[in-house]
């Protein structure tokens, strides 16, 4: 079984890439991730690993670069940058614990953001344990990893918004699955905006509006999908949501 986990257009719409992983028995027996000419079909990068999970891949803002999130099943985790002229690895950046759900280019291009977490060991079994990494590409030094104040939680989607702040969103096991919208920044590791909910599963992608003011989130409910979008002007307890579609899973999923 492959389950595709992320799709990302080129910049200019050359392009179309593709993350999955294949399963076998219930755990990951390759990862894949491909890139192909949206225009005639043709595959022209494709990475294809025995028990590495490809888990999201992100074309940098000027086109040049494409990243890939990397979980192998043994060793720490690693953003893959790839160049877009000869689709040959440019870089390979390791970090750990855990692995990225998600990862995005800065609008600058030299800035790398992965968001995700690992599961810390725990008397009845581990804590799901959120984790954030940052990696400036011109460096040789290791990522920095932010660490929520609130543990019992995952990452699964980032956007930055400037070269300094990006939102991202997930779930938290604190009180149940409940989703979590955030923004950070970059400068200073700190949370600068939060807002929370109760009654649903958890966040799964989130986007910001070209005019940074209002945010777009999908979110995995427990009997439906909403998106849901969300004004971040002043404070987060005040700011407006408005769902604007819900999508019952039976409408998506057969019934067993």
């Amino acid at each position: 079984m492959i389950r595709i986990n992320s799709l990302a257009w080129s910049p200019d719409g050359k392009y179309l890439a593709a993350s999955g992983i294949a399963y076998a028995k219930g755990v990951v027996a390759k990862g894949t991730c491909s890139v192909w000419d949206a225009a005639t079909g043709e595959r022209l990068f494709g990475l294809d690993d025995d028990g590495i999970g490809c888990l999201a891949v992100a074309f940098s803002p000027d086109g040049d670069m494409l990243a890939v999130s990397l979980k192998p099943n043994e060793s720490s985790s690693s953003m893959l940058v790839v160049s877009t002229d000869n689709w040959q690895e440019q870089q390979r950046i390791p970090f750990s614990p855990g692995f990225a759900q998600d990862i995005a280019f800065t609008p600058d291009s030299r800035q790398l953001i992965a968001v995700g977490g690992f599961c810390k060991e725990a008397t009845n079994g581990c804590r799901p344990t959120g984790r954030i990494w940052h990696a400036r590409l011109d460096s040789n030094e290791p990522p920095n990893m932010f660490v929520p104040t609130a543990e019992a939680q995952y990452f699964s989607g980032v956007d930055p918004l400037t070269n300094d702040r990006f939102l991202v969103v997930g779930e938290n096991y604190d009180r149940g699955l409940r989703r979590h919208v955030e923004m950070w920044s970059v400068g200073t590791g700190e949370r600068l905006w939060a807002r929370r909910g109760g009654g649903v599963v958890g966040g799964m992608a989130v986007r910001i509006s070209p005019d940074n003011e209002t945010v777009a989130y999908l979110d995995k409910g427990r009997r439906r999908y909403q998106l849901i979008t969300i004004s971040v002007s002043g404070s987060p307890r005040n700011a407006n949501q408005t769902t604007l579609f819900e999508l019952p899973y039976n409408r998506i999923m057969a019934p067993r």
